[in-house]
C-alpha cells in the first residue's frame, strides 16, 4: 500500500458520496481512525497526509475524507448538522472493518469540532486528537469560538497540538480551556500558526515533524501492540 492509501467513496443513506483515502497499516490492526479535514482544507493537503501516515504506521485502519461541501463547492452546513452525519458514516464505516474494536477521531481546526461532537455522543470512541482547534475568533481570545464547548466536553483521552503563533488558539487562553475542560488533555506547541507553518523560517517542515512524532506517540500510548513500519 502506497502512502497515498486507497481511493475509495462512501454512500450515505441519503445518496451522498464521500471521497475518501484508506491508509492500511503494514503490520497488525490495532484499531481505526479517521482524519477530519478544517474548513478550508481538503484531504490531500499535505498535513492531512501526514497525519493519516503517522496514525497508519501506528498500527490504525485510516480513513482521510474530503466533507461533502467541500466537494460540491458549497459552505458548511448550519450548526455542523451535514459534517457530523458524515462523520458518523465514516467511523461506522471503519467500525464495520475487521480488527476494528476502537476508534482515534483526528481532526483539523473545524473538523476537531466535529470530530468532538462524535466523541461526545459515542462512549465507544477510544481517544481524541485535536489538531488547531478553534477556541476563539481569530486574534480574539475573549470572542469563543461556536461549539468550542464540544472541545471542553471530552471524556476521553484527548491530544491537542496547535502552532505557538495561531491566531484561532492563543496559548493563555488555550490553557486555560484546557484546565477546565472535563478531562485535562495532553498539550504539544510546535512553532508556528494554524497550518503549523513558521512564517518568516524555513523550518516549517521541522514543526510538522514534531507535530506527527508527539501524534504517532501518543497514539501507541492508547493502542499498544506490535506495528510495522510502512516501507517507502
Amino acid at each position: 500500500m502506497s502512502h497515498a492509501g486507497q481511493l475509495i467513496q462512501l454512500t450515505s443513506e441519503a445518496g451522498r458520496t464521500l471521497i475518501a483515502n484508506l491508509h492500511r497499516p503494514s503490520g497488525q490492526t490495532l484499531g481505526g481512525a479517521t482524519v477530519a479535514c478544517g474548513r478550508a482544507y481538503h484531504r490531500e493537503k499535505p498535513l492531512m497526509q501526514r497525519a493519516a501516515q503517522a496514525l497508519a504506521a501506528a498500527g490504525l485502519l485510516t480513513i482521510r475524507f474530503d466533507w461533502g461541501f467541500f466537494t460540491d463547492d458549497r459552505e458548511a452546513s448550519p450548526e455542523r448538522r451535514a459534517e457530523i452525519a458524515e462523520l458518523d458514516l465514516v467511523a461506522d464505516h471503519l467500525r464495520s472493518q475487521p480488527g476494528v474494536t476502537d476508534l482515534l477521531l483526528l481532526g483539523k481546526s473545524f473538523g476537531s469540532v466535529v470530530s468532538a461532537h462524535h466523541a461526545n455522543s459515542h462512549p465507544d470512541v477510544k481517544a481524541v486528537a485535536l489538531l488547531t482547534p478553534p477556541i476563539h475568533a481569530p486574534g480574539e481570545p475573549g470572542k469563543p469560538w461556536p461549539g468550542a464547548e464540544q472541545l471542553q466536553a471530552i471524556d476521553q483521552p484527548s491530544l491537542v497540538i496547535c502552532g505557538g503563533s495561531d491566531p484561532w488558539c492563543n496559548l493563555t487562553s488555550l490553557y486555560r480551556f484546557c484546565s477546565q475542560s472535563r478531562a485535562a488533555p495532553r498539550v504539544v506547541v510546535v512553532p508556528g500558526d494554524h497550518d503549523l507553518e513558521d512564517q518568516g523560517s524555513s523550518k516549517s517542515a521541522d514543526s510538522v515533524d514534531l507535530a506527527m512524532a508527539a501524534l504517532a506517540t501518543w497514539t501507541r500510548r492508547w493502542f499498544p501492540g506490535q506495528v510495522t513500519e510502512p516501507s517507502p
